[in-house]
């Protein structure tokens, strides 16, 4: 198991970028289909009824989005993006922060180093920042990298920031943040973690300091319905 675990983690580090996992079946891979799917998103009935204007709207700092399909929640992204889109269209870093729903190691936060692959080409991580944070909190915060392999919850966010900045993603990096269970898998909660999750927390304000960040969370607090049930 361990000897697997090691490979496969190799194999996802070796790659240049991380590679779409929900295209075509969840979005067009293709940017000139991917761009006119997402538009609609912004007019549907519960949606914001018009498409974003860059830097049109008051500053945001953060927002909640949803982390669920984009069939079932369209409506909410377009809500949440377009105050990303017309609030922080000028931030140099986005800090997305996502559910880990099957982390195969118990980590309370799990970073990765590469790249995002959106259908509108490669959304930048900062690596800088990651290997900082890996010098500053441990090697725990990327131990349990193969995570970002095949989860959605920031692949979503990734492609509809890509989406909404447009040529200004270019400029922009983001730092993508898997977080696990915060009282840990057992059902015996882990005492440790969280001054784990304080020390991140004061590691990255102090690290990001002077810069225009945006916080975009792929954490739509429940899942409700029979569905999910």
């Amino acid at each position: 198991y361990r000897a697997d675990l090691a490979s496969r983690l190799a194999a996802y580090r070796a790659q240049p970028v991380r590679p779409m996992t929900l295209a075509p079946d969840c979005f067009p891979e293709d940017g000139e289909a991917a761009g006119p799917a997402l538009d609609a998103f912004f007019t549907l009935p519960d949606g914001p009824g018009r498409l974003p204007e860059l830097g049109a709207g008051p500053p945001c700092d953060a927002v909640v989005s949803p982390h669920i399909d984009y069939d079932r929640g369209a409506a909410l992204y377009a809500q949440a993006y377009l105050r990303v889109a017309e609030g922080a269209a000028d931030a140099d870093l986005f800090v997305l922060l996502g559910t880990d729903h099957r982390g195969e190691l118990d980590e309370p936060i799990t970073l990765t180093r590469l790249d995002f692959e959106t259908p509108f080409g490669q959304l930048r991580t900062d690596v800088a920042l990651v290997e900082h944070l890996e010098a500053t909190c441990g090697g725990s915060v990327v131990a349990n990298e193969l995570a970002h392999a095949g989860e959605h919850s920031l692949e979503f966010q990734a492609v509809m920031l890509h989406h909404v900045l447009g040529p200004r993603a270019a400029k922009a990096r983001i730092l993508p943040v898997l977080c696990g269970p915060m009282g840990g898998r057992s059902d015996v909660p882990d005492p440790r973690r969280p001054g784990q999750i304080a020390a991140f927390l004061e590691q990255l304000a102090e690290a990001v300091q002077g810069r225009h960040v945006c916080f975009i969370a792929g954490a739509d607090l429940a899942h409700l319905g029979p569905t999910f049930q």
